[in-house]
C-alpha cells in the first residue's frame, strides 16, 4: 500500500511538471470538469483505505513488540482507536466513491449532449464545451445565427422499475417520475445564461441575450407550459435549438464571441467548484 501511495504522489508530481509539446492550450472537452472531479475523489478515497491498512499494520506491529505485561491493555486501547478511525475513514471513502460515480455519470451525459450539439457546426454554429467561470462552469455554449445558448446538462439515473422514464416541465420546475417538483436545475440554467450574457457584453461589447437551456439525456420530457428555459431530452436537440434563439448574429459577431469563449476554454486549470 505504501508503494501505491508513492506511485499516486509521483503521478501527480509528474503531471504538474510535465511540459506539453504544443504551444497553444487545447479547448476543454465535454465533461472534463466532471471527470477530473471524479478522479480526485477516487484518489482521495483510495488514500483513506490506505490509511486504514497502515493503521492496522501499525497496531499489529506495536502489539507484537509491546512488553508482555502491558500487551493486553495496550491492544484493547489501540484496537478501539483503530476501529473508530477505520469506521470514519471507511464511511468517508464510501461517500467519495458514490460521489465520484455521480460525476462519471455526469461526464457521460455531457458527452452524449456534446455529440448532438456538435452537429450544429455544419450550419454555421460554434459549439464550446465545459466553459470555466471561476468556481463553476457551463457545460456547453452554442453561438449561432439565431443567438447564444447556455446549455446545462443534467444526467439522472433511472429507477429500477418498468415504465416510461418521464420528466414533466411546468415552466418553473421539473418533476421526475411523479416525484416532487425541483426548481434548482431551472434556476441554475437561468443563472448560467445571465452570467454568460454579462461576461460576453464585457468581453466583446456585444449585448446579446442568452437563452437558458436544460438537456436531460435518456429521459422523455413533457412540456406542460412554455418558459424562457428550453428543456430537451437530447434527441433532435440540434434541429430544434436554433428556433429558440432571441437574436440575429452576423458571421463576424459569431466569430468575435466564439473567439473570446475559446480563450476562456483554453484555461490551464479546471474550475475549483460548481454552481449548485
Amino acid at each position: 500500500m505504501l508503494v501505491m501511495g508513492i506511485l499516486v504522489w509521483r503521478r501527480r508530481t509528474y503531471d504538474r511538471e510535465a511540459r506539453q509539446p504544443f504551444t497553444g492550450l487545447p479547448l476543454r472537452l465535454p465533461g472534463q470538469w466532471c471527470r477530473e472531479k471524479a478522479e480526485r475523489l477516487t484518489e482521495r478515497a483510495f488514500g483513506r483505505y490506505m490509511v486504514i491498512v497502515l493503521v492496522g499494520s501499525g497496531l499489529a506491529t506495536g502489539c507484537l513488540f509491546a512488553p508482555s505485561g502491558h500487551r493486553l491493555s495496550l491492544l484493547g486501547g489501540m484496537l478501539l482507536a483503530a476501529m473508530a478511525l477505520a469506521a470514519w475513514m471507511g464511511w468517508s471513502a464510501e461517500k467519495e466513491i458514490r460521489e465520484a460515480s455521480g460525476y462519471r455519470l455526469g461526464a457521460a451525459g455531457e458527452q452524449v449532449i456534446a455529440r448532438e450539439l456538435d452537429r450544429l457546426m455544419a450550419t454555421g454554429h460554434r459549439v464550446l464545451h465545459d466553459v470555466p467561470f471561476g468556481s463553476w462552469n457551463i457545460d456547453h455554449v452554442v453561438v449561432g445565427p439565431t443567438g447564444i445558448f447556455a446549455v446545462e446538462t443534467k444526467t439522472w439515473r433511472k429507477a429500477n422499475r418498468r415504465g416510461r422514464p418521464e420528466i414533466a416541465f411546468d415552466g418553473e420546475s421539473l418533476r421526475r417520475g411523479g416525484g416532487p417538483p425541483d426548481r434548482r436545475p431551472v434556476e441554475q440554467a437561468r443563472r448560467n445564461a445571465a452570467s454568460l450574457g454579462k461576461w460576453i457584453a464585457e468581453a466583446t461589447a456585444e449585448a446579446v441575450p442568452v437563452v437558458p437551456v436544460l438537456a436531460i439525456p435518456g429521459w422523455f420530457v413533457t412540456i406542460q407550459r412554455s418558459s424562457d428555459v428550453a428543456v430537451y431530452s437530447g434527441k433532435g436537440m440540434s434541429e430544434h435549438l436554433p428556433k429558440r434563439g432571441k437574436a440575429r448574429l452576423l458571421p463576424e459577431q459569431i466569430q468575435r464571441i466564439a473567439f473570446q469563449l475559446a480563450r476562456r476554454c483554453a484555461a490551464d486549470e479546471a474550475p475549483a467548484g460548481r454552481a449548485s
